[in-house]
């Protein structure tokens, strides 16, 4: 016997199969059913066979480089300071020569741990991992604001941890499409501007009055929101054809 599905009870995009959504049925708030028929219209419109290349591959480009671009706002504002202050331990190591050096200790090992977690995970959890990410970062950052140096060091540490892996997470979402190359081009123009912003922003607040320590963890909450929306766009992107994803393995194997 077939349920009836409740008032509060909505369907929600979980995967993909060719052309089509799957759903699945969960209750959902109003704001969530809201967002999810937004994305079931922007996906059926990209799926089309009438809509042109072209769409599709400027809509990517925007959705992957905001999202890039908005992680060098959790990851870089720090180095928009000075961070004067005696050597640590006696030695000739600024605070802030430790903090680029930690947090890039950090940032490596995101990479290696991007290898497999990238691989694993399907368009859902993506987003999922993408948001989880950032807010990991920021919360790092808030520990840096309130920390002395040495805990400071430890927060810039756990701020670099997540941020590796982003690159492959937002890539995930453009592979298998026979625009994919013109979508990497566009998403990899994010990191050669998005540092010089960050740095503005940091400084910006800088002159506001903000100090070091907090500045950079309200540079990251200024763009909270934009990242939401990237998060927003890549969900809603179509999947690709099945076709192109067997040539793509195809050429892989050979």
């Amino acid at each position: 016997m077939k349920r009836k599905r409740g008032p509060s009870e909505d369907f929600s995009p979980v995967g993909h199969r060719d052309s089509f959504i799957q759903f699945r049925i969960l209750p959902l708030p109003e704001s969530r059913r809201i967002v999810n028929a937004a994305q079931r219209r922007i996906c059926k419109y990209l799926s089309q066979p009438d809509t042109p290349g072209w769409v599709l591959n400027f809509y990517a480009i925007a959705a992957a480089f905001t999202a890039y671009f908005c992680m060098y706002d959790f990851r870089k504002p720090f180095a928009a300071a000075t961070y004067a202050g005696d050597g640590l331990l006696g030695s000739e190591i600024t605070p802030k020569t430790a903090f680029v050096v930690s947090q890039l200790i950090g940032y490596t090992i995101s990479k290696f741990l991007g290898v497999r977690v990238c691989t694993s995970l399907n368009a859902s959890q993506r987003t999922l991992a993408l948001a989880l990410a950032v807010l990991w970062a920021e919360a790092s950052l808030l520990l840096f604001a309130v920390g002395s140096v040495p805990v400071q060091i430890v927060a810039i540490f756990l701020n670099g941890l997540p941020l590796g892996m982003v690159w492959g997470l937002v890539m995930a979402y453009l592979e298998g499409r026979r625009g994919s190359e013109i979508q990497f081009a566009g998403m990899s123009i994010s990191f050669v501007i998005a540092s010089g912003v960050v740095k503005d922003a940091g400084r910006g607040l800088l002159s506001a009055g903000i100090s070091e320590a907090w500045m950079p963890f309200l540079t990251g909450l200024i763009f909270i929101v934009p990242f939401g929306v990237a998060l927003f766009l890549l969900r809603a992107m179509p999947p690709p054809p099945q076709k192109t994803i067997s040539l793509n393995v195809l050429n892989e194997s050979r």
